[in-house]
């Protein structure tokens, strides 16, 4: 695809992410139980995945970083809106910084199974 699809992965899921933090604030059940690590985790997860197929280096290492960051500034777009809406807790800088820590490396796993489930076109 791309040759560096950091930029168009990174604003995808960080408005992923941003609709997700709507979505809990429209519906204030949401906010209750585990939707927001599950689901940020997820998300950031995702973003790596997809990273990781629309690269075009073949290597695992960038994939892993790219993957990574992709999913740490995702899930910190993502908890800062949620910071400023109030739906934060127990601190909105703990929740910042532990959140954006799950999302690098949950993008960095999602980058791994990207390059593991990326086609690889052989010459006919």
């Amino acid at each position: 695809m791309a040759r560096n699809p950091f930029p168009l992965v990174t604003v995808l899921g960080s408005l992923l992410q941003v609709a997700m933090v709507l979505l809990g604030l429209a519906f204030p059940a949401l906010q209750r139980g585990n939707f927001y690590p599950i689901g940020g985790t997820l998300l950031a997860l995702g973003a790596g995945f997809l990273f990781a197929r629309w690269v075009a280096l073949r290597q695992l290492l960038p994939a892993l970083v790219g993957g990574g960051l992709v999913g740490g500034v995702s899930s910190c777009l993502g908890l800062v809106a949620a910071a400023i809406t109030g739906q934060a807790s127990p601190g909105p800088v703990v929740t910042v910084l532990i959140g954006t820590l799950t999302g690098l490396v949950a993008g960095s796993v999602g980058g791994f199974f990207g390059m593991l489930f990326r086609e690889t076109r052989r010459p006919a």
